[in-house]
């Protein structure tokens, strides 16, 4: 027999599918872009191109390859793989980050160190893998279109107030700037990630409430009935 999808992972399939052809479409954008603008690579910030060398050819597949294991395999489980289930009550989305990454309660500067400075380290990697997937996959979109976006406007669309913005702060020739928006992004959607499962989860658990408590009803109705 066929196995049924469950609604919750129906859900994550469709946005899973989304992300997926979203990533690939902002990467060939800043792909396109970047050959458009420079065929030969030499104005390339990339270390493959500026370190390693990589020709246009290398640079596409190493992409390729890059997408796959860092985007698509942690996308794939958060697609396939559901939220931990966990015995203790989350009242708060604090709780619940803390349950499904650390399987324990923690205060909310603990947790934040712990997001934002990686101490401690997380004891569910499964659950870690997922919210990477769909993190980071949002951020590679988001950077990707920002890269694109920078090739045209130092190169076509003379916006010199944005050339002195990517040179205000800039690490072998590579704009550090922009890596603050796309980190922005990131824990937006590591934000997204879990409120979404946490308002799925608390809506289920008002349901199963609910359910339990007209059953209480109609079986005490029926009792007085009798």
């Amino acid at each position: 027999m066929r196995s049924k999808i469950s609604p919750r992972m129906k859900s994550r399939l469709i946005v899973g599918i989304v992300t997926f052809f979203s990533v690939a479409a902002a990467r060939a954008a800043d792909i396109a872009t970047t050959l458009h603008f420079n065929p030969d690579l030499s104005r390339e910030a990339n270390p493959l191109s500026s370190v390693l060398g990589f020709d246009a050819s290398l640079l596409i597949a190493s992409n390729v390859i890059g997408v796959l294991l860092f985007v698509t395999i942690p996308l794939l489980v958060y697609v396939f793989y559901g939220p931990a289930k966990i015995d203790e009550t989350a009242c708060t989305l604090n709780d619940y980050i803390s349950l499904q990454l650390y399987r324990d309660k923690l205060a909310r500067t603990h947790l934040l160190r712990g997001l934002f400075l990686g101490w401690p380290f997380p004891r569910n990697w499964l659950q870690t893998t997922r919210v990477i997937g769909f993190a980071l996959s949002w951020a590679v979109v988001f950077g990707s279109l920002q890269a694109a976006f920078a090739w045209w406007a130092t190169n076509q669309w003379g916006m010199d107030w944005y050339k002195q913005y990517r040179a205000s702060i800039n690490f072998h020739g590579y704009p550090v700037l922009e890596f603050i928006p796309v980190l922005l992004v990131y824990y937006s959607m590591g934000y997204v990630h879990f409120r979404r499962e946490f308002n799925t989860e608390q809506l289920s658990g008002r349901t199963q409430g609910g359910g339990i408590e007209m059953t209480l009803v109609t079986t005490t109705l029926n009792t007085v009935a009798e």
